[in-house]
């Protein structure tokens, strides 16, 4: 999953310049905009996934996600991640 958001950002970067150069600054600047969305979600991604691997050397139990598995699926998936991953370090 976060490979993929990797993947989407940098192809929105790279698609900001074409638009900059082919249409000018307003078509670039709101494709910039959607592009920092995607960064601050990456950025959520990485500190669940921290989080997680957090909460594990803290004791905690898997059942602690503070994340809703409804509303924020890819949170939730992403502390797990971090959990699950910390466990399988510390073996």
């Amino acid at each position: 999953m976060i490979t993929q958001t990797k993947f989407i950002c940098c192809f929105l970067c790279y698609f900001y310049w074409y638009l900059k150069e082919r249409f000018g600054i307003k078509s670039a600047f709101g494709l910039a905009k959607i592009s920092a969305s995607i960064q601050k979600k990456k950025m959520d991604i990485d500190a669940a996934t921290e989080q997680g691997a957090e909460a594990l050397r803290d004791g905690k139990q898997a059942c602690d996600n503070p994340f809703d598995f409804e509303t924020e699926r890819e949170l939730f998936d992403a502390w797990r991640d971090g959990f699950i991953n910390e466990k399988q370090y510390l073996g």
